[in-house]
């Protein structure tokens, strides 16, 4: 879902807000869409509530038994649904429905960091510091906290957590995205 609706944006934003893009983009399996920008949003929510709703079950079971070997795995899906509700809630796009404030999101950011810390701070996640791992985990939503949160502690606790860590998932750097969003924060409160 997340990577369908970042395709979807990509090329919405290519295309200069040109809807019309939209007619012969691939979502989901769904060939030829003729849906308004508006239906498009809508359909991206609903399908993520349907993931959530299907991973409630190996959540509760994560959460019951936090030492079984798919804790971690729930954790972090967990993590990434809430990436994937964020975008698809907060990115504006003309015709779709009104967006939030940034401070209506702090549930989600805050969140975010939670299970981050929780992820770092299992045993297993401590003995893999800096390996590669081509499985996103904490740096992306990490990022996404110190890049958009309005709130200075929890974005500061975010890129406490990218600067502490020396992981590497994909093409993304914990080290590198930590000072990254430390110098936009930085730039941010200077005026």
């Amino acid at each position: 879902i997340h990577m369908q609706w970042m395709h979807f944006v990509d090329v919405v934003l290519k295309e200069g807000q040109n809807f019309s893009c939209l007619q012969n983009l691939p979502i989901l399996g769904v060939q030829n869409s003729s849906r308004s920008l508006e239906e498009e949003g809508a359909y991206y929510q609903g399908i993520s509530q349907q993931w959530q709703d299907a991973f409630k079950p190996l959540l509760r079971d994560a959460h019951s038994n936090p030492g079984k070997p798919n804790f971690l795995a729930a954790k972090t899906l967990e993590l990434h649904s809430l990436i994937v509700r964020f975008l698809c809630e907060s990115i504006p796009l003309q015709g779709t429905l009104k967006k939030k404030s940034s401070k209506e999101y702090m549930p989600i950011f805050r969140k975010m960091v939670a299970l981050a810390r929780i992820i770092l701070g299992d045993p297993t996640a401590k003995e893999n510091q800096g390996v590669f791992t081509f499985v996103p985990q904490v740096i992306m939503p990490l990022y996404m906290v110190g890049y958009s949160c309005p709130h200075s502690n929890t974005r500061r606790e975010a890129i406490q957590l990218l600067l502490q860590t020396r992981r590497r998932e994909g093409l993304w750097d914990a080290v590198m995205a930590g000072k990254i969003v430390q110098w936009v924060m930085d730039v941010e409160e200077e005026g």
